[in-house]
């Protein structure tokens, strides 16, 4: 991550300035070249740890209510709160904060006309980690327009204006900040325990997570979260009251999955199935 990057060219400058037996025009002299890149890609890779550094993290989270943390009974924050904790208790970070943007209802075209605001910019420009749920609301809509004939067209041709969405979505953060880890919160069937018999909508959400999925594979340190078997028939103990929003032990289980995805970003470690 950035933080530690500039830890370790903290440690380079000193180890030059204060090597015995440098002169004083070659300390004055001194500017970072090929070398010194060289020397710092050396470091990084194996020469320390990579907790020998502690850093910092900066969350920036966007989206809809899923990352705002609505249906939450206890008013913790949903899932962002468990992936803060999660990641603190990590060797290497010393403290993770987090700004949160997310706004129930959003659409993926209500987020890319909030990426023109410039205190989103300014979060995302300075994040370490971005935090990202979109699309239920696109699929809620669709749902809606097909409520008396099911219309798999319908369907169909939203799931591929999202995409064009989630694509440019992602497209500006990386231009905004290429160098932040981005994590995409999947979609979920609410209905999954509520309503089996509606079979149709679990292979919809299936589709729509797939193009989501096969979208962020576009982009590097791009990661897709799969939260939809947390809500599948018989985990109907995951929703809040509205049976629509999960809630605190639901998102327990999404923050849970994210963390996991977390530690595959930055950590080498496999996701947990």
């Amino acid at each position: 991550m950035r933080a530690v990057r500039i830890a370790i060219s903290a440690v380079l400058i000193l180890s030059f300035v204060l090597l015995p037996g440098c002169s004083g025009q070659g300390q004055a002299g001194l500017h970072p070249g090929t070398e010194w890149a060289g020397a710092e890609n050396r470091l990084l890779k194996g020469g320390i740890p990579a907790d020998f550094f502690p850093v910092s993290v900066q969350i920036a989270a966007l989206g809809d209510s899923l990352t705002k943390g609505t249906g939450d009974e206890s008013g913790q924050g949903g899932y962002l709160p468990v992936l803060e904790r999660k990641m603190e208790g990590l060797r290497g970070i010393r403290k993770v904060s987090a700004q949160n943007f997310a706004v129930n209802g959003l659409t993926s075209g209500g987020l890319l006309s909030m990426l023109k605001e410039e205190r989103v910019v300014r979060a995302v420009k300075e994040a370490d980690l971005i935090c990202l749920s979109i699309g239920g609301n696109d699929l809620v809509a669709a749902a809606k327009e097909s409520f008396r004939t099911f219309n798999l067209e319908i369907f169909e041709s939203e799931r591929k204006l999202f995409e064009e969405r989630l694509n440019e979505i992602l497209r500006r953060l990386k231009d905004v900040n290429p160098r932040a880890a981005i994590l995409y919160i999947g979609l979920y069937n609410p209905f999954a325990s509520r309503l089996p018999e509606m079979e149709a909508l679990n292979g919809i959400v299936g589709d729509w997570n797939r193009a989501a999925e096969r979208t962020a594979s576009r982009y590097e340190s791009v990661r897709f979260v799969d939260i939809a078997g947390i809500f599948r028939s018989g985990q109907r103990d995951f929703l809040a009251g509205d049976s629509f929003h999960p809630n605190r032990e639901g998102y327990e289980r999404i923050g849970e999955k994210a963390f996991a995805a977390f530690k595959a970003e930055f950590y080498g470690t496999p996701d947990e199935e």
